[in-house]
């Protein structure tokens, strides 16, 4: 597995990258800890990087919102996977995943499947659309 400790070491080689348009990272074993590394790479502010897949991972809600910060000022990002990654429908998550909504227009697709948010946490995610 790529895990935490994956993710800071491609950080470190990719943070500065401003080429890299796609990045799939599916079924890596990535825990919350991992956002950390991802949030480098998603910063960099020549950043190219449109889509990043990240389905199958276990970032929770703890890493989703360690990551929302950089997610909301991506400029190139258009496609975020983040299916299957044991994010909830509690308020935190849904809340930083709103924010994103709100103010990154650019990130135009979401991918959320698989994860334990049911009708009342898609009620919530439509009032920040």
């Amino acid at each position: 597995p790529f895990g935490a400790e994956g993710v800071e070491k491609l950080a470190a080689g990719l943070s500065m990258n401003p080429c890299l348009e796609v990045l799939s990272l599916q079924y890596c074993d990535i825990p919350p800890k991992g956002a950390e590394g991802l949030l480098q790479i998603l910063i960099f502010t020549k950043s190219q990087l449109k889509e990043l897949h990240l389905q199958g991972n276990a970032l929770g809600n703890e890493g989703l919102v360690k990551l929302c910060p950089a997610l909301s000022v991506s400029t190139a990002l258009r496609y975020l996977n983040l299916a299957d990654n044991h994010i909830s429908q509690d308020d935190e998550p849904l809340e930083a995943i709103g924010e994103v909504f709100k103010k990154n227009k650019e990130l135009k697709q979401y991918n959320l499947r698989f994860n334990p948010i049911y009708s009342k946490g898609a009620q919530k995610l439509l009032e920040y659309l």
